[in-house]
């Protein structure tokens, strides 16, 4: 069994949850980090995602927001953003087991691990993803190939899409990536943080999202293992591949679908 003791992230960084969204995003940004745990005084809060802060920011500093956002929107603080009570574990918990690992994936992206009231790690869907590229089993059952994973009814959207369609298409298929097909087929990528991203700088959200999408795609052969994927995602900083057979992509393969086929395999 590995702990999650053995697996969190360390050292994990706090952010008061009073604080202004621009400490926050300057401790991102810092840090190459996603999620801070927010504190109250000494308490455990909760969580802050940078899909929070981009939401409400687009990456921007306060004194650009202040500029196009309504004053309430622009001076928010960590409380309003944040998610309170945001699950949590202890260090001793198996961190491979079904329930941890569907912790992490259906909720904020981590769980901060806490000891004796005090935060001292956090497990990230990144600390799984890498656990599994280690020990995933050799056989073709522990390890099959990406077409056992992977999600073969590609949501697809086209560059003319607007950043609003596709962002409700992301919350209504649930997933994180779109592909982007133009006339000579797979020309792009978009993320949800992208959209987020562009939505808070105030981009209007009926401009096309062939404006905002990624260009220089990554993609992986569908006849690669699941763990070739999980090292090629582990290189960062995307959270998807396109899935192709020869010239043709057949599939979207993300750390998400990864961590789900561990559960099922456990």
């Amino acid at each position: 069994m590995s702990t999650v003791a053995e697996l969190m992230t360390t050292p994990v960084f706090t952010v008061p949850v009073d604080a202004t969204l621009d400490v926050a995003l300057t401790l991102m940004e810092e840090h190459s980090i996603r999620h801070l745990v927010v504190m109250d005084n000494d308490s455990y809060f909760g969580v802050l995602t940078d899909r929070a802060v981009l939401e409400a920011t687009g990456w921007l500093p306060e004194r650009i927001r202040e500029v196009y956002q309504a004053p309430c929107k622009a001076h928010a603080t960590v409380r309003s953003v944040s998610k309170q009570g945001a699950m949590s574990i202890k260090g001793d918990q198996d961190a491979v087991s079904a329930l941890t690992i569907e912790a992490v994936i259906g909720g904020t992206g981590c769980l901060p691990v806490l000891e004796d009231g005090k935060v001292i790690g956090i497990l990230t869907e990144i600390d799984l993803l890498r656990n599994f590229t280690l020990h995933h089993d050799r056989d073709l059952q522990g390890n099959p190939p990406l077409s056992a994973c992977m999600t073969p009814q590609v949501t697809a959207i086209k560059t003319t899409t607007t950043l609003k369609e596709a962002l409700d298409l992301c919350s209504e298929k649930r997933v994180r990536h779109l592909p982007v097909l133009g006339n000579a087929g797979l020309v792009g990528m978009v993320s949800d943080r992208d959209l987020l991203r562009a939505i808070g700088k105030g981009r209007r959200p009926d401009i096309a999202v062939k404006s905002i999408m990624t260009r220089e795609l990554r993609t992986i052969d569908d006849h690669m293992r699941i763990s070739d994927a999980a090292a090629e995602l582990l290189q960062g900083p995307i959270g998807a591949l396109a899935v192709t057979h020869g010239c043709e992509v057949v599939g979207m393969v993300s750390t998400l679908d990864i961590l789900d086929h561990l559960i099922g395999s456990l």
